[in-house]
């Protein structure tokens, strides 16, 4: 098989099964790059968005007050 053909989670599993230490630098970097790859930040939801626009109209209230009116306002704009 050839291993450029191979993907990042092949080469992985491939180098997994490989104990010489150089297969080990290799393998961690390539395990970093596969992670980065996994956790790849996720567009903000519609909500995540109200809120960045609305918050500074209720940045005075405390904190569990200001989120209690965040998701009043929210539901007031979804109801329209």
């Amino acid at each position: 098989m050839s291993y450029s053909k191979m993907t990042k989670k092949q080469l992985v599993e491939l180098l997994q099964s490989q104990s010489e230490p150089i297969v080990e630098e290799v393998k961690e970097e390539i395990k970093e790059e596969v992670v980065k790859e996994l956790k790849k930040k996720r567009e903000p939801s519609a909500y995540n968005k109200f809120v960045k626009e609305n918050y500074s109209k209720v940045a005075d209230l405390d904190r569990k007050e200001r989120f209690t009116q965040l998701s009043k306002m929210w539901k007031e704009s979804k109801a329209k």
